[in-house]
């Protein structure tokens, strides 16, 4: 075959028929043996084929790749695509809205509409009043058919521009526009309607052990704890004789005490080992050990004893000078100083 490497045909060297000569069989037979042999060959791009027997050759002779499997009729009218997912050509399917006419793709009804409509910044597309086409609204527009007020358009909302309903109880809110109604609403009660039965109500309600308030006592003890100055039992809780050293008296003894001194005067009741009675002593509270003198009446005045019978003890009679004794029998001598009291 007489084609040369860029696929060009020439025909057999010595066929070509010399003018008033005998055409020989042999070169005759030559070139149409060669010509029946090129026309059964895949006739080369250059001469407009495909230089290829084959489809899947043909593609890629002519560039077009692997397409498998090839595009069929699909006996509608649709849009070639390739789908890389198949590694294949197929038809994009119509849809409501789009038609094929002859060469053409057209929009239909709606979309042929909204196609038209003119493109404006920040504007929307919405249905029309009639609800029957298709318009463009301006941001002002878009707000009234959505129901928006003046409050859309606000960063921030403050006093001076809320005018919403008062927000409910349930969702945060107090229900009302005034404190006086929130407080009512709360079931609060306003600061001005306050009493004082209101306050100690509301205190004797959370008053008890632990509550840290006990309104009805003062430091944790109720008022039947304290003494009247009018009328008043001082009831001590000690039933011993004073006690001697160290510095706390047995029990709870009354007691009155020097702000600036550790000097106090501490009394109390002895009801124990068959002795009954009342004591009074001074001595220091740091020191028990440490007793001080008791004066009675020290400006002068009597001191009277069961009754009408005053003893007098001048102002001479001290601790270190005299003596007072006392029983139901009078010594047999008396020293200078010395007092003698005597009971039946």
């Amino acid at each position: 075959m007489s084609r040369n490497g860029s696929g060009v045909y020439s025909l057999p060297a010595g066929t070509a028929a010399v003018s008033g000569e005998t055409i020989s069989s042999t070169k005759f037979n030559t070139l149409t043996g060669d010509l029946e042999a090129d026309a059964n060959e895949a006739r080369p791009i250059v001469a407009g084929g495909t230089g290829s027997a084959t489809a899947s050759g043909a593609r890629s002779n002519l560039g077009f790749g692997p397409f498998e499997p090839l595009l069929t009729d699909p006996d509608a009218d649709g849009i070639a695509f390739w789908d890389d997912s198949a590694d294949a050509f197929d038809y994009l399917t119509l849809g409501t809205g789009l038609s094929i006419t002859d060469t053409t793709l057209s929009l239909d009804g709606d979309l042929a509409t909204l196609a038209g409509l003119t493109v404006a910044t920040d504007n929307f597309i919405a249905g029309n009043a009639a609800g029957d086409a298709w318009e463009v609204k301006t941001p002002a527009q878009a707000r009234t058919s959505l129901g928006l007020g003046a409050l859309a358009l606000l960063g921030s909302v403050n006093n001076s521009n809320w005018s919403g309903t008062d927000l409910a109880i349930a969702n945060g809110g107090t229900g009302a526009s005034t404190a006086g109604d929130a407080l009512t609403n709360l079931g609060a009660l306003p600061a001005s309607s306050y009493t004082a039965a209101d306050v100690r109500s509301k205190l004797q309600s959370v008053d008890g052990a632990g509550s840290n308030i006990d309104a009805d006592q003062l430091d944790g003890v109720e008022g039947s704890g304290y003494a009247r100055v009018t009328g008043a039992t001082f009831t001590v809780t000690n039933n011993a004789a004073p006690t001697a050293s160290g510095t706390s008296r047995a029990g709870s003894p009354f007691r009155v005490a020097a702000g600036d001194t550790t000097l106090v005067l501490d009394a109390g009741i002895e009801n124990s080992g068959g002795l009954v009675g009342a004591w009074v002593q001074v001595s220091l509270s740091s020191d028990l050990s440490d007793n001080y003198a008791l004066s009675l009446n020290p400006n002068g005045g009597g001191v009277r004893i069961n009754g009408a019978t005053a003893v007098r003890v001048n102002s001479g009679l001290t601790a270190n000078s005299g003596l007072i004794t006392w029983g139901t029998s009078a010594p047999a001598t008396l020293q200078e100083g010395e007092l003698y009291l005597r009971y039946a």
